[in-house]
């Protein structure tokens, strides 16, 4: 085991070493909580017509839905750092996922590749957990600058001090791993997002606004859920058990891993599931 607090990657990972940040898991992720999803970006107050950045876009769960919002006459204009979900982006355009224009390229939202003042609208799900305090600055910056006047700015992210993951297990279990890996930037990063609302407004944001989302799932699951929670399982198990923990915590982490078992988590009749997420939005003056 270590202390060093290193997530360790997955087959979620993405090519750019971003832990749960591949396209095929945020597609897992988001046919688990497509209501929740679909309502949070409902939530950002999308118009028709509008010209809309996707600021680390994934594989674009998110279009279909931001397409149709924006209709025929809108604009989408994709971004995301690792090439591979760029290329799903654009076998989605080639399925005819699309009810409007989607351009995708690959890019970091620290330095956005687009001129001043070209969207409505600025959509960020799930990126800020991965940026430094630094990073993040000169993101909201950044966006700022991409944004017309007038236009919003809306970051979305895991609130991960609100969830209550692994029930039946005692909700302490997942404090003490996030405790050893809270220097971890992932991390600390999903602990920041209440903050963000004070971030929007040291960049000049208006009109700051934040709301809190939430998604449970609870035995039994429908295949959807199956098929991401034991991702999510393998995925916290592997790293609890690499950790300086109690031995009686290790014990309790091992029923995350081995689905075969009778005692698999999943299967057991109280297994819980929760998920919180802050949704952050702010007005360019």
């Amino acid at each position: 085991m270590t202390n060093s607090g290193e997530v360790p990657y997955t087959s979620s990972s993405s090519s750019t070493g971003h832990s749960l940040a591949e396209g095929s898991y945020l597609d897992a992720h988001f046919d688990c909580m497509r209501e929740e999803y679909e309502t949070m970006l409902k939530s950002a107050g999308i118009q028709a017509g509008w010209s809309i950045l996707d600021a680390g876009a994934g594989g674009g769960s998110h279009l279909p839905l931001m397409s149709q919002l924006v209709g025929p006459k809108g604009q989408i204009d994709a971004l995301d750092l690792d090439p591979k979900n760029v290329e799903m982006i654009g076998q989605r355009a080639e399925a005819g996922q699309f009810n409007c224009s989607v351009t995708a390229k690959s890019g970091s939202v620290v330095d956005l590749p687009y001129e001043d003042n070209q969207f409505d609208l600025v959509w960020c799900a799930n990126v800020t957990q991965y940026l430094s305090d630094d990073e993040l600055m000169q993101t909201l910056n950044e966006m700022k600058r991409v944004t017309r006047s007038g236009g919003f700015i809306v970051i979305k992210d895991t609130d991960i001090d609100g969830c209550r993951q692994f029930g039946p297990l005692h909700p302490l279990l997942l404090r003490r791993v996030l405790e050893r890996i809270s220097h971890v930037q992932q991390a600390a990063g999903a602990l920041r997002t209440t903050m963000l609302p004070g971030w929007f407004r040291r960049v000049g944001l208006k009109s700051v606004t934040y709301k809190t989302f939430i998604g449970e799932r609870m035995h039994p699951l429908d295949s959807a859920s199956e098929a991401f929670i034991d991702t999510m399982l393998e995925y916290w198990g592997n790293l609890a058990t690499r950790l300086e923990l109690p031995e009686e915590d290790i014990a309790q982490w091992r029923r995350l891993l081995d689905k075969d078992s009778p005692n698999y988590l999943r299967k057991d009749p109280d297994f819980y599931w929760r998920e919180t997420w802050g949704v952050v939005r702010g007005h360019v003056a």
